[in-house]
């Protein structure tokens, strides 16, 4: 069984130590009742215990010279959203296109491997971000909203007008 809790928190981190994890866990949802306070307690024993910010890094080119970024750590669209195994086949697969493409020109291969993918990546993590505001909602306000929002997204007819963006490989 794995649990997930998701709170805001006001700035950067970088890494926590469990003891200083669980502390601020427990500030964030010791008032919740149901399982949360068993849960919270079984964290104190837990050894796959894994707590870690969600963040995302934008860069305005994925390449330099003779050298590219690939897969996340250039196209992450964020952790809530998934989709990074998906991003890593479709960057490794037109990253490869366009080698074989340019194959005695190394800078058009990459120059082209960008522009391929760049403008929809861009989108999606301009997409995620706005997902991420919305999924992790900073109110009870905008909890309640998300909630109902969510409940109607699968209703006949409302699904379709809910967009999932997705990201084709170039032809």
């Amino acid at each position: 069984m794995a649990t997930f809790f998701l709170y805001r928190y006001p700035e950067q981190q970088g890494h926590v130590q469990k003891e200083k994890a669980l502390e601020q866990l427990n500030e964030y949802f010791d008032h919740m009742n149901w399982i949360v306070p068993d849960l919270l307690e079984a964290g104190k024993e837990a050894q796959d215990f894994y707590f870690d910010e969600v963040s995302q890094v934008g860069l305005p080119q994925w390449r330099n010279g003779r050298i590219t970024f690939v897969g996340d750590s250039c196209q992450c669209i964020l952790l809530l959203a998934g989709q990074g195994a998906s991003m890593a086949m479709a960057g490794a697969y037109t990253l490869a296109k366009s080698l074989d493409q340019h194959p005695n020109n190394l800078e058009a291969a990459l120059t082209d491997y960008e522009r391929s993918l760049y403008p929809d990546i861009d989108k999606l993590q301009k997409s995620a971000r706005r997902f991420a505001s919305f999924f992790l909602p900073s109110s009870w306000w905008g909890i309640f909203v998300r909630d109902v929002l969510t409940r109607v997204s699968v209703w006949p007819g409302v699904r379709k007008l809910v967009n999932f963006s997705t990201v084709r490989l170039p032809k």
